[in-house]
């Protein structure tokens, strides 16, 4: 948040809820033009055998929709693959939003939707943004049947890669803690956010709970049988 607008609100006394998160990032403002990305000359060639094994046998595109024209067809291809696997976009509610923001991003150049194909359908996905400097990566969905491709993973490479040549500073990957964002990190980010709200209300009541259930999510090992729990809760 801009921080007057912060400071106003706390001299106006406001209620709300501070919440700190920890952003993975990668500050390609770091790296040299065409120097390699942060991660090891061993991932580095098990990514390329990857999407060389995959072109070998397959015809493989790598697209990005950026008009509203392109979006409209594409996000709707996000929406299904999506939801085979998660449920963020499950509710009609949240899947209306995003595809009304994605066209609006995409009529203000900001709409960063990136579509990997094989063999004329769609085999992966990232949803994200591009403002000023900086690239979001916000949200990835692959076709579990091209999972032993690594298709997720060899997608978000491509696309750091390509933020990278375009002049992108900093390929931010929001929250969360997922294994394909720790091979790509050379830097975190704490993000602080208000959430102004009425106190006492139901609202105020409802966010108090889902910040603590997710505090409570991120505190949870990844590994043994309670990281086998959070990724179905995920799902």
């Amino acid at each position: 948040l801009d921080g007057d607008w912060l400071a106003g609100a706390r001299a106006a006394a406001v209620p709300g809820i501070k919440v700190l998160e920890t952003h993975k990032v990668v500050e390609l403002s770091s790296i040299r033009f065409c120097d390699p990305m942060p991660i090891s000359g061993k991932d580095r060639r098990e990514l390329r055998r990857s999407l060389r094994r995959l072109q070998d046998a397959h015809a493989v595109t790598l697209r990005c929709s950026r008009t509203p024209h392109e979006a409209v067809q594409d996000f709707d291809d996000f929406r299904t693959l999506h939801t085979g696997r998660w449920t963020h976009l499950c509710d009609p509610t949240v899947a209306r939003f995003h595809e009304g923001f994605a066209l609006r991003a995409a009529a203000q150049g900001w709409l960063r939707l990136w579509t990997m194909e094989v063999d004329g359908a769609a085999a992966a996905m990232l949803y994200g943004w591009r403002l000023g400097d900086r690239q979001f990566a916000y949200l990835q969905a692959f076709d579990a049947r091209w999972s032993r491709h690594g298709v997720g993973i060899v997608l978000l490479a491509h696309v750091i890669e390509q933020a990278q040549e375009d002049g992108v500073s900093v390929f931010d990957m929001l929250r969360g803690k997922g294994h394909h964002k720790a091979r790509f990190e050379n830097d975190r980010r704490l993000v602080r956010t208000h959430v102004a709200v009425r106190n006492p209300s139901m609202s105020y009541a409802k966010i108090r709970g889902v910040e603590a259930a997710r505090r409570l999510y991120r505190s949870l090992p990844d590994e043994g049988a309670i990281g086998e729990l959070k990724q179905r809760i995920r799902r």
